[in-house]
Formats: structure tokens, C-alpha cells, sequence
């Protein structure tokens, strides 16, 4: 799933408007809705985003940890 598919998904669960989001994150609207139709994320404010859905920064990206790495 993208992320602009999960910014999407989590604020929904969270009944939040994205005008809500975007303040929660200290951006536009626009700049917001941009994001969560696939236009590309400038600045890096991955962990704003995160934080604003109530999400981990690594859910957000898709990364999955698991307790024991394998060492290559």
C-alpha cells in the first residue's frame, strides 16, 4: 500500500477531515490533499505525518521490523 493510500486509510479511521490533518501536521489543506493523491512528499515530514495519525513512522513507510534480524 502507498502512502498516500495508508495517509488516507488512518485519517479516515481516526474521523479526522483532511483539513484537520493538514493543521494537525502544520501544512496547507492543499499541500495535504496533494500528499494523499500520490504527489510526491517534499521536505521529508514523514514523522509529522505519522505522529499526526497516530501511527508509527515505520507503519507509514511499509517497513516491517521483526524482534530478531538476520545478519547477511
Amino acid at each position: 500500500m502507498e502512502i498516500s493510500e495508508k495517509m488516507k486509510k488512518y485519517r479516515i479511521s481516526l474521523n479526522l477531515k483532511a483539513n484537520e490533518a493538514a493543521q494537525r501536521i502544520g501544512v496547507a489543506e492543499s499541500t495535504y490533499r496533494d500528499w494523499e493523491n500520490g504527489r510526491k512528499i517534499q521536505g521529508e515530514p514523514y514523522q509529522l505525518i505519522a505522529d499526526a495519525l497516530d501511527i508509527s513512522i515505520l507503519e507509514l513507510l511499509g517497513i516491517e521490523t521483526t524482534k530478531f534480524n538476520k545478519i547477511a
